[in-house]
């Protein structure tokens, strides 16, 4: 046969591949329309989570062989963050953490640096959801942990570690966080840092809060 008569569609079988095979483009579609659902079903959702892997975690470095990080036991890594990840749903809808559950909805995406990390998008009880500055400060604290419920420092350690941005702005112009603004204008964050300092927290019209802020974190 040559090759400009050979059509690739009457060669071998075709399979098309049911919902039930994970990862397939039925699979996907089903979960995007159960997402819609409950979204239809329950409204806008109340929360969004970002739940990341940390590679310290004692159940990760505890089977290390000597020499070994976390890039070289993804198996290791991947497995453990599954577990928490059920754990903290756990949380979330048997004890109820946050509220009365009605649903949640996540996925599961990997960093550039190889560590799995999921969003979930929690949807309350209508009279449990966070939609006033006094509620959202229930759950948010912006700022270092008071000295005496932190008197060993660890979690202050690992919040600057872990949740501290930056630096950025003049300070790091080449900062991944840095995008240029429209007309040619100046440089800036895209994640609107540094914040200006709050005495109390804002919900402003577009949605977008001000959290209160209360040390500055040197």
């Amino acid at each position: 046969m040559r090759q400009e008569d050979f059509n690739p569609e009457q060669t071998g079988k075709r399979i098309i591949l049911s919902r039930s095979y994970t990862g397939g483009d039925r699979f996907m579609l089903q979960l995007f329309q159960d997402s819609m659902a409950i979204v239809r079903q329950f409204g806008r959702p109340s929360l969004f989570v970002t739940f990341t892997a940390n590679p310290k975690w004692e159940e990760i470095t505890a089977e290390f062989l000597p020499g070994q990080t976390a890039v070289d036991r993804p198996d290791l890594v991947a497995r453990v963050f599954h577990l928490k990840q059920q754990l903290l749903l756990q949380e979330i809808k048997r004890k109820q953490i946050f509220g009365r559950y009605l649903g949640s909805v996540w996925t599961i995406e990997y960093q550039k640096r190889g560590l799995p990390h999921m969003h979930l998008l929690i949807f309350l009880h209508p009279d449990d959801r966070f939609l006033t500055a006094e509620r959202i400060d229930e759950i948010v604290y912006a700022g270092l942990p008071d000295p005496a419920t932190d008197p060993t420092g660890e979690l202050n350690a690992i919040i600057k570690s872990c949740m501290v941005h930056g630096p950025c702005g003049e300070a790091n112009m080449r900062s991944p966080c840095m995008a240029s603004k429209e007309n040619g204008g100046p440089t800036s964050c895209s994640k609107r840092y540094p914040k200006a300092y709050q005495s109390e927290t804002v919900v402003q019209e577009d949605g977008y809060l001000k959290f209160v802020v209360w040390e500055k974190m040197t």
